[in-house]
């Protein structure tokens, strides 16, 4: 995967690939396997003055989890990355950028939802490619290291019994004071 440094600017997501947290994947093929868990419960939500607005049961944690791609290469330089998922549609296939790390961390969730990867339930590979950084526009980047992960996702839901109570904070009541008009 040899591409130009402005293809890597353009596939930026944010944040994504800027810390190492998750679970780190075996690569090479080797399967992962990965239980996602959406959880529902009972919620009360109430407004300013204290009343009842809603109660119902809705959905208070997402199917989600947190992965981690580590580069061989303990002691590269500034690097970026990029991992597409190849087992879900085009229009799904996001890159990413990561800088200054020897690792890529990234979120997959059961939806498609903003920054973070689309997963069905089943096998899904995702191929990821490690560059060194190299800071002149329209520099053509050859990674020193590519790969796939493969994903084994499965998937529940579950409701909890426990009801939520949400209020708003003081914050969120507090009437905004009208500026001063001038004739």
């Amino acid at each position: 995967m040899i591409v130009k440094n402005e293809t890597l600017m353009g596939t930026t997501l944010l944040c994504l690939g800027l810390c190492a947290c998750g679970m780190e994947l075996r690569k090479n093929g080797d399967v992962n396997a990965i239980h996602l868990t959406r959880v529902f419960a009972p919620v009360d939500r109430y407004d300013c003055e204290g009343e009842l607005v809603s109660s119902r049961t809705e959905e208070v944690e997402s199917p989600s989890a947190w992965v981690r791609i580590e580069a061989d290469d303990d002691f590269a330089p500034l690097v970026h990355a990029t991992v597409r998922n190849q087992s879900l549609r085009p229009d799904n296939n996001q890159g990413m950028l990561s800088y200054g790390r020897t690792s890529v961390s990234f979120q997959v969730h059961a939806s498609n939802t903003w920054l973070a990867y689309q997963v069905k339930t089943g096998l899904n590979e995702f191929e990821y490619a490690f560059y060194e950084h190299v800071s002149t526009p329209g520099a053509t980047l050859e990674p020193y290291e590519t790969g796939k992960v493969v994903l084994d996702i499965t998937y529940s839901e579950r409701t909890d019994t426990e009801k939520r109570v949400l209020r708003p904070t003081v914050e969120e009541c507090e009437v905004p004071e009208e500026e001063s008009q001038e004739p």
